[in-house]
């Protein structure tokens, strides 16, 4: 048996910023994109107690988390709604493994994305303003004054220099699921290092 010394170097996976307004639907997106694609999902670690959202999360103390910010165990970490968020560093072993990592972030840091992940790239998932209304008021998690202030904030814009592939979720599911992986592949053709 003849066999060589040489081992192909697994690509590096692709980080994929998903962002858009609260209502949009991305959280969905990415766990059906999980299920049917195969991508991985970054877990946030937020400020917020574990029953706030709908979304799988880690929940620490305003403490904890200065404690890991200052410890730098956190790839990204931002602000948004009176709570913190952060991305974990452990991140790194997925992307390195070459797994494809999609991840629920702020439009607000999208201009430090660039300088944490390589390759990365972003998905803006959107949907008309009164779809989002409608949406937020089902999910029963906010007042209706913190529900006016999500919505104000829906239309803050992604500067069009980080070529975010847009996704429209407003009308049939599956339909948006399938546009959702086809954007994932699309970023990661374009952002693939070679």
């Amino acid at each position: 048996m003849i066999t060589s010394g040489y081992q192909a170097k697994a690509r590096r996976g692709c980080f994929i910023a998903v962002v858009g307004p609260s209502g949009a639907g991305k959280d969905t997106l990415m766990h059906r994109a999980s299920d049917q694609a195969g991508f991985a999902l970054a877990r946030r670690v937020i400020t917020k107690p574990p029953a706030a959202t709908g979304e799988a999360f880690e929940s620490v103390s305003k403490h904890e988390f200065i404690r890991r910010r200052q410890a730098r165990c956190f790839a990204l970490h931002w602000t948004a709604h009176g709570f913190d968020y952060a991305i974990s560093a452990e991140i790194e072993t997925d992307l390195a493994a070459g797994q494809h990592v999609l991840a629920n972030l702020s439009r607000a840091v999208l201009p430090r994305l660039q300088e944490v992940f390589s390759p990365a790239g972003i998905i803006l998932v959107t949907a008309p303003p009164e779809i989002l209304a409608q949406r937020l008021t089902q999910r029963n998690r906010e007042s209706r004054a913190q529900i006016e202030s999500r919505l104000a904030r829906a239309s803050f814009q992604v500067d069009p220099s980080l070529s975010p592939v847009v996704v429209e979720n407003s009308g049939d599911l599956g339909d948006a699921v399938t546009a959702f992986i086809a954007a994932c592949h699309a970023v990661i053709g374009t952002r693939r290092i070679k």
